[in-house]
């Protein structure tokens, strides 16, 4: 362990990417199937840090990302995980929708996590695409944005192109970019930490 790990445990900030590179690092791939508890207090034992329970919750829903089928199946699932990697608090038995910037923010986390780690790619449900085809055209799109091509958007009448619908897709790709630069940089600093 080094001080550079533990300051990536105690930020709020630090993506579930950074996280899971940390954990696989010091306790291999074994620890995707650990008990939230267990990887909390061995975590805590060993880095000296207790996980606050934003990263927690993040932490968890990286795991449930890359160890089950469930965000890719369950829209509950896939509500509550985009919450998580988003860093907000939030309860599992209380529903509350995410937003479509919310969902364009934590696609690249999700692409990191089932590209990167587990060399496959996220194949959504009908059920799931479904829930974020509502959560877009709630937003104001017709069409899936490029940052979640598969959402099933809701037969809407209206004008098919508009500058609103450009400049919202747009406001997407940035946010989408912005996460997805954030992540490279942080995997970055912590390679460079592995190697110092």
């Amino acid at each position: 362990m080094n001080d550079n790990e533990a300051q990536f445990l105690k930020d709020n900030s630090t993506s579930a990417a950074v996280l899971v590179a940390i954990i696989l690092n010091e306790y291999g791939f074994d620890c995707l199937d650990w008990e939230a508890l267990v990887l909390n207090l061995a975590i805590e034992e060993d880095f000296g840090v207790a996980l606050s329970p934003v990263l927690s919750d993040k932490l968890q829903a990286a795991l449930v990302i890359m160890s089950t089928d469930h965000f890719e199946w369950d829209w509950h699932t896939f509500n509550s995980c985009i919450h998580a990697l988003n860093a907000e608090p939030f309860d599992f038995e209380d529903f509350a929708p995410v937003e479509a910037e919310q969902i364009a923010a934590a696609m690249p986390e999700v692409e990191m996590l089932t590209s990167n780690f587990l060399g496959e790619g996220v194949r959504f449900s009908d059920e799931v695409n479904t829930y974020a085809g509502f959560i877009f055209s709630e937003y104001g799109l017709l069409f899936s944005p490029a940052v979640f091509p598969t959402a099933l958007m809701p037969n809407l009448q209206g004008d098919y192109y508009t500058d609103s619908q450009s400049e919202k897709q747009e406001a997407l790709n940035e946010l989408y970019g912005a996460k997805k630069d954030k992540i490279k940089e942080e995997l970055s600093n912590l390679k460079h930490c592995y190697l110092v």
